[in-house]
């Protein structure tokens, strides 16, 4: 480049630094004569064989037509919730010019820490970031890191404890009172509450609301849960400790996710117990099982996480235009359907 740089000035009679600026398209182009020049500098460039690095451009100017999916999952766990978000907002970006790439931290099961040491080496050359909580837990000192990188972040489902942070959550509190409504209505009076022992949004937010709505409802609620937020037995263990101390009394069971709703329907098989004509089971359903549930229709609340995908990439416009982070996190409303699932209760 220097020596392009050198020619054109000896050549045009300019000094280097007017011919480096117009290659850079800094300086003040307003005034015709100057465009005029800057334009004419760079046609002439072209014509020498000069071509702008585009990577060092982007480097300059921020701009990298890219952004970055950031996750944490346990090691050989499978989130299938992280396709969600990554299927619409690949979709979205990709309608603009851009690309997304996404990077995972491992995380061991045993301890919760990261397996992998800190990599974050493609955020540097990213426009902006989208941080998910897809395994129920993200390390807190890699959501340190993030912060660090001042580039626009995003979190979705998750509320970050450092400052100044933008955030995209889903508001289950009507859904949840719904469906506690549609159990009362059915006859049910004991339901049971199956989750896992996570400090995470999703899990917090769910539990409370559904002892808000039980509450209200007049329903006895029995929230189940093991400490071993870690061990993939856990789910087996809640499912069958419901099984084995609560049932039958308990008529109806609401499921954290797919995971429990699978295990609890196949260990109750496994008993002889039918579903639903014995036990109404209710979950979170996610946006990936929909054409499942256009076969075999479930009782649950819908998560919001399509139109979750959207907000977070306005908000992320928002912080690309220089508007500050922080404030109140974006809420998006989940909603209820009634399926086969749930049917009246079994006379006592």
């Amino acid at each position: 480049m220097n020596d392009v740089i050198e020619l054109l000035a000896k050549e045009m009679e300019l000094s280097p630094r007017t011919i480096y600026r117009a290659l850079r398209n800094q300086g003040s182009e307003a005034r015709p004569m100057v465009a005029r020049r800057a334009e004419e500098i760079r046609r002439r460039a072209a014509d020498l064989g000069y071509r702008t690095n585009v990577a060092a451009r982007s480097i300059r100017e921020g701009n990298f037509k890219q952004m970055v999916f950031v996750t944490a999952r346990f090691d050989h766990g499978y989130a299938p919730t992280l396709s969600n978000y990554v299927m619409v907002l690949s979709e979205l970006l990709l309608q603009r010019g851009c690309h997304l790439l996404l990077e995972e931290f491992l995380i061991d099961r045993r301890t919760g820490k990261a397996r992998q040491p800190r990599k974050l080496f493609s955020e540097r050359a990213a426009d902006g970031i989208f941080a998910v909580v897809s395994a129920g837990h993200f390390p807190p000192e890699m959501e340190v890191a993030l912060g660090e990188l001042d580039l626009p972040l995003v979190w979705l489902n998750h509320l970050p404890s450092i400052p100044d942070s933008s955030a995209v959550i889903s508001d289950e509190s009507a859904a949840v009172t719904e469906m506690c409504r549609h159990l009362a209505a059915l006859g049910h009076r004991r339901i049971a509450f199956l989750t896992l022992d996570y400090e995470h949004y999703s899990a917090g937010h769910r539990k409370a609301e559904i002892e808000r709505a039980a509450r209200e409802t007049g329903l006895d609620l029995a929230v189940i849960r093991t400490n071993e937020s870690f061990e993939q037995s856990s789910i087996r263990k809640t499912v069958n400790c419901f099984l084995d101390e609560h049932f039958p009394r308990r008529t109806a069971a609401v499921c954290y996710n797919r995971e429990f709703m699978q295990v609890l329907r196949f260990e109750a098989a496994k008993r002889g117990i039918p579903v639903p004509e014995r036990l109404s089971v209710c979950h979170f359903i996610s946006i990936f099982e929909r054409q499942i549930l256009m076969e075999f229709p479930l009782s649950g609340v819908m998560l919001p996480e399509e139109r979750m995908a959207r907000e977070a990439l306005k908000r992320m416009d928002l912080l690309a235009a220089g508007h500050p982070g922080g404030g109140p996190p974006v809420a998006v409303p989940a909603t209820f359907v009634v399926g086969e699932s749930t049917v009246t209760a079994p006379a006592e």
